[in-house]
This record gives C-alpha cells, structure tokens and sequence, in this order.
C-alpha cells in the first residue's frame, strides 16, 4: 500500500496469475478465463490508496517486449 500512496509508480499485475499459455498441441495462444475477482482487487487498491490511480491494460501493449513464459514455474 505505500507505493500506490506515494503516486507516481506502474504496477504490473497479472490477472489470472498470467496463465495465458499457447496450447501444448497446436501452439495456438489461447486467454485464460476472464476472472472477475482479480479486476475488482486492482480496484479495491486503488480505492484503499488514498490517491487517484488509473488502469490499463498493458499486456496487449507489451506482448513484444515481454512475453509470458511457455510454461508456468512453480
């Protein structure tokens, strides 16, 4: 919660836990199910942040330069 106070930060969440995977037979990118409770957590923090904030969906935006991972780690 301190930096989101503080203004001035991006911060990169992955709704869904960033599971979109290519499909393991066809190679084919597929989207995870949307997942409603991870949109409603993003604007809860802001709300609780005290200071105005924005979303964007930057994924889209930033698939070339960093792109999920084949596979998930655990």
């Amino acid at each position: 919660m301190i930096i989101c106070s503080g203004g001035s930060h991006i911060i990169w969440i992955a709704p869904s836990g960033g599971r979109d995977r290519p499909d393991p037979l066809t190679g084919e990118w597929h989207p995870a199910p949307f997942d409603a409770s991870a949109v409603d957590n993003m604007r809860r923090l802001l709300e609780h942040s005290g200071v105005p904030g924005h979303i964007y969906p930057l994924s889209l935006l930033c698939y070339e330069i960093m792109p999920p991972p084949q596979q998930a780690c655990q």
